[in-house]
């Protein structure tokens, strides 16, 4: 993917305006919703340039420096734009405290050292000592097309003017340092074994920039629950839940996890409004009148099942419940989208929001339905979720439905058309972990 990213920035760094990188991305079709979905990959809405990711512990790193022009105090070096791609800009202590997206942030000295341990170690030049078991190493294994991924370069700086170029990487850290005006900083030098961290009172210089995202509840949730879908029975998975001690009790002190004890899985709660949402499909099998996507159960994980009408309260774990109209707009107007009329309503401009990967964090996939008369799945572009709420001349629930070129609107099944389709759940608070 990181190659991929690099030859799209390639593209999109030769148009000269935001818009003409959104067209462009957009028409990508396919390939774009894998950009957006994937989790090596963060697209700046802001700019519309790609980032390649990396997961080191806790933290999601940006692997190129931030390019985002913030305005004041941010410098492209010696003002050409043919270092833009390779190096990104440089930043005033200022202006980097509020350069990184929504919801990211500069790394604070936690962050780097954990990814500097990871690599080895480092020098801590203010107290003058090292730090790991091999930090003669990591500079070689951080710097670019070393062995970590991380892709360290040596952008410069600038102060008056602009320097080292090519000699120096320095690298701003979130955190003060022992005196309320240093900022501490890391410094990789072009020829040297070791990494170097300090703190000084440079908010008047420009450093380059690093992004980190620090990993959510849903993250964690996702890998543990990979590992639970290999386990033959609820009682195992949730005495593997109940083995990991501290882990899984900060993990439920989070609240935002769900446990559901039918099957030992796991679900991520994602708070819209004042409601709790779980943060997936809902994968319960409850025996007849549920189908795992072309009967595929490697589909289960990201898509849930789908439900026939008769069961899909069934789906849902106690605690839980299947969400009304009411409660499918208010989440809708969360995210910015309003409406006075549910039949007429058709937002191309809501499926970004509310999809896999994007701000709402609901993650509504595609997981498309199958008719009650066939043995066929059908319409897998389409995400299609019951609602508790029944039309208006039939006592069939209606349905919420999203898709990446129509976007979002509602629906009532009629009797001729029976479908099974997926579940999503809302949760009550007092239930969670």
């Amino acid at each position: 993917m990181k190659a991929k990213v690099d030859e799209l920035n390639e593209v999109l760094l030769s148009m000269d305006s935001v818009e003409e990188r959104k067209m462009y991305l957009e028409g990508l079709g396919a390939l774009y919703r894998e950009l957006r979905a994937s989790e090596e990959v963060y697209i700046d809405t802001r700019d519309y340039t790609l980032y390649s990711l990396l997961k080191v512990g806790d933290y999601y790193w940006m692997r190129e420096n931030l390019r985002y022009d913030s305005g004041d105090g941010s410098y492209v070096y010696d003002g050409n734009s043919e270092y833009l791609k390779e190096y990104g800009r440089l930043y005033t202590q200022k202006a980097a405290e509020a350069a990184c997206p929504e919801g990211w942030h500069l790394p604070d000295n936690k962050a780097w050292q954990e990814l500097l341990l990871s690599a080895g170690g480092y020098y801590d030049a203010f107290r003058c000592k090292h730090v790991g078991d091999a930090p003669e190493v990591a500079q070689g294994k951080l710097e670019k097309g070393g062995s970590s991924g991380f892709d360290a370069v040596y952008g410069g700086d600038f102060y008056r003017s602009f320097t080292d170029l090519e000699n120096y990487g320095f690298y701003w850290s979130g955190s003060t340092g022992a005196h309320p005006r240093d900022r501490t900083f890391v410094c990789f030098h072009r020829g040297s074994e070791d990494v170097c961290t300090n703190e000084s009172d440079n908010r008047f210089l420009a450093y380059s920039v690093r992004c980190v995202l620090t990993a959510r509840a849903k993250d964690k949730v996702k890998a543990l629950n990979h590992k639970l879908f290999q386990m033959g029975s609820a009682e195992e998975r949730i005495q593997y839940l109940e083995g990991l001690g501290k882990e899984f009790e900060e993990l439920k002190g989070t609240k935002e996890v769900f446990l559901d004890r039918r099957d030992g899985t796991l679900y991520s709660v994602v708070k819209i409004g004042e409601q709790y949402w779980l943060g997936e499909n809902i994968r319960y099998d409850v025996g007849v009148g549920c189908h795992a996507w072309q009967r595929n159960e490697a589909n289960v994980p990201r898509l849930g099942r789908l439900y026939d009408t008769f069961v899909m309260e069934e789906a849902c774990p106690e605690g839980c419940r299947i969400p009304s109209f009411d409660e499918w707009k208010c989440v809708l107007e969360a995210v910015g989208v309003e409406f006075d009329d549910a039949e007429e309503f058709k937002d191309p401009e809501a499926y970004t929001p509310l999809a896999e990967g994007e701000r709402s964090g609901l993650d509504l996939v595609c997981g498309g339905l199958k008719p009650l008369d066939k043995e066929s799945f059908e319409s897998q572009e389409y995400g299609y979720y019951f609602m508790s709420t029944h039309g208006m001349d039939t006592d069939l629930p209606m349905y919420f439905a999203f898709q990446w070129l129509h976007g979002a609107f509602f629906g009532e099944l009629q009797s001729y058309e029976r479908c099974a389709m997926s579940v999503r759940c809302l949760v009550d608070v007092n239930c969670l972990l």
